[in-house]
């Protein structure tokens, strides 16, 4: 962490999930974490900003032109396997496909919402057809995805080296 102070300056994390609080005090705290992002771009011209996958600031916030030029994605956030919820959607998914009635199955649709995530995260940087930034997805799992997943990102596929 001290690396990346010395490189960027200010550092902002994301403020934790905080479920009982008023929607209005959530908004103030995630809105006062931006304003402080954005105040030290507009300072010094360099920040960081520390978000998690399905987060509000990873997927609710813009950050439009310089500031966000660089968006890194460690990892990919496959939701809990565990969770009741999502087996039985995977299995009613294949249940489906399996009549010919359904046209997903259920890994194809689990592995979708690992992307949608990521595709939001990534979404920060990318904010209309004239903007740019770096993009980077760090984990090895995405070679082994293979090509089918790397075309989920339609807009991203001329981009992959």
């Amino acid at each position: 962490m001290d690396d990346l102070r010395a490189a960027k300056g200010t550092i902002v994390i994301e403020p934790p999930p905080m479920c009982q609080n008023s929607t209005s005090t959530v908004a103030r705290v995630y809105e006062a974490a931006k304003e402080r992002y954005e105040q030290a771009i507009l300072q010094s011209g360099q920040a960081a900003l520390l978000a998690v996958y399905r987060g509000r600031m990873s997927e609710g916030v813009s950050f439009d032109d310089d500031f966000a030029r660089g968006v890194v994605c460690i990892g990919i956030p496959f939701p809990n396997l565990t969770e009741e919820r999502l087996a039985q959607k995977r299995a009613c998914n294949d249940f489906w496909l399996a009549r010919g009635l359904g046209n997903v199955s259920g890994d194809a649709w689990y592995e979708s919402k690992a992307l949608h995530a990521v595709a939001q995260a990534l979404g920060r940087c990318i904010r209309h057809p004239r903007d740019f930034g770096a993009l980077v997805l760090l984990d090895s799992r995405w070679s082994e995805l293979g090509n089918l997943s790397i075309h989920e990102f339609g807009w991203l596929v001329l981009f992959f080296f």
